[in-house]
């Protein structure tokens, strides 16, 4: 679950209560079922808390077969410097590297997005990778 910095206090979300999350358990029905997580993000900062390895490998360890998830954007992370069309890059970078630190229990997919205008530059940046874009 995502734990939250003590200075998240201007958050529009509301706080993760653990203790209320604990307060019930259910019961794993099909425990060998393969499930795809449809989507997480990871996350540190003070306005929303910290959700980065850890939490995600919490919340999927729970008895469920969980065999993937996709990681969908938070527009964090983003290259310091560089191009500025170039800078949501380093959310997937950051992103992938995470995934790996994670391997068997991966990233699959990464979604995100980006101004029209820089799609080609992202576009083949990302392919440099062949993990996120196939043919």
């Amino acid at each position: 679950m995502q734990s939250l910095s003590p200075i998240a206090t201007a958050s529009v979300h509301l706080p993760v209560r653990l203790d209320w999350l604990h307060r019930r358990r259910e019961e794993i029905i099909e425990p060998d079922l393969p499930i795809v997580d449809p989507h997480h993000h990871l996350v540190d900062r003070p306005e929303t808390g910290r959700y980065l390895l850890p939490e995600p490998l919490a919340d999927t360890g729970s008895g469920h077969n969980i065999t993937a998830t996709v990681y969908l954007e938070w527009l964090s992370m983003y290259r310091a410097a560089g191009p500025v069309e170039m800078r949501p890059v380093g959310e997937i970078e950051f992103a992938n590297s995470v995934a790996t630190m994670a391997a068997p229990a991966a990233t699959t997919a990464i979604h995100g997005s980006a101004p029209a205008s820089s799609v080609t530059p992202i576009w083949r940046s990302a392919r440099r990778s062949r993990r996120y874009c196939r043919r």
